[in-house]
C-alpha cells in the first residue's frame, strides 16, 4: 500500500507547471525536483481590488485601464500628492468600515499595518505580536494601528488557534473581500511574512490522498 498524492498526479498530467512567485517556484523545485517548474508571478483582478478613489484617478489617466491593465506599468507618470490624495481617501474609507463594523475609531493621522489572507501558520499573521513587550515600546515610539482579518482552513487547527490568539491581542475583522479591499487599499503598511518552506509543508499536509493497491 502507498499513498496516492494528488499534487504528484497533476504536475504527471500537466503540461505546464508553475509556481505564484520565483520564491515559490524555487521551493515546489526543491520539492519536486524530477519536474520543471516555472515561475508566473501571482496577480490579482483589477477591477475588484482596485478602491473607488484609486479607480477614478486611473481612469482619469488611462480610460480604458481596468480593459488593459498593463497601462498601469507607467503609474510613474502620475504625481505623488495625486496618488497620496486618493490613498487618503482609501484609507478613510477602512477607517469608517472599521468603526462600523467593531467600534474602534482609528486616528486619520496615525500608520496603519495591515493583514487580510488566510490564517494559516507559514503566512505568519501573528509574528508582529511575537514580542509584546518590543512592539509596545516601538508603539511609544512611533505609534501606530493594526488591522487584520482572514478565515483558517476548516482543516487547519494551527491557523484556528491563531485567530484565537489575535483576537485578545489586536482587533479583528470579518473575512469578505469588501472588507479586504478596504484594508488592502487603506493600509499605509502591509503586513506579509510567509514562511516559504512552512508554504510548501502545508500543501503537503492538507492535499487530498488516500490509500490504494499498487
Amino acid at each position: 500500500m502507498e499513498k496516492f498524492n494528488t499534487i504528484r498526479l497533476a504536475i504527471s498530467l500537466a503540461d505546464y507547471v508553475n509556481g505564484v512567485a520565483r520564491r515559490h517556484a524555487a521551493v515546489s523545485q526543491r520539492m519536486f525536483p524530477e519536474y520543471k517548474i516555472r515561475a508566473v508571478t501571482n496577480s490579482v483582478h483589477p477591477s475588484t481590488w482596485t478602491s473607488e478613489p484609486m479607480r477614478k484617478l486611473y481612469t482619469r489617466y488611462w480610460p480604458d485601464w481596468h480593459h488593459s491593465p498593463e497601462l498601469l506599468m507607467d503609474v510613474e507618470q502620475i504625481p505623488s500628492v495625486d496618488i497620496w490624495e486618493a490613498h487618503l481617501l482609501a484609507k478613510d474609507i477602512l477607517i469608517r468600515l472599521v468603526y462600523e463594523r467593531r467600534g474602534p475609531l482609528l486616528n486619520m493621522s496615525l500608520p496603519v499595518i495591515g493583514f487580510a489572507r488566510r490564517m494559516t501558520a507559514y503566512k505568519r499573521a501573528n509574528l508582529l505580536f511575537s514580542d509584546l513587550n518590543r512592539l509596545k515600546n516601538m508603539a511609544k515610539s512611533q505609534p501606530f494601528q493594526i488591522v487584520l482579518a482572514g478565515k483558517a482552513h476548516p482543516r487547519d487547527e494551527e491557523g484556528k488557534r491563531i485567530i484565537e490568539q489575535l483576537h485578545q491581542q489586536a482587533i479583528s475583522l470579518a473575512d469578505a473581500v469588501n472588507v479586504a479591499l478596504a484594508i488592502v487599499s487603506g493600509s499605509d503598511v502591509w503586513h506579509q511574512y510567509s514562511d516559504a518552506a512552512a508554504r510548501g509543508f502545508w500543501h503537503q499536509r492538507y492535499e487530498s490522498s488516500f490509500q490504494w493497491s499498487a
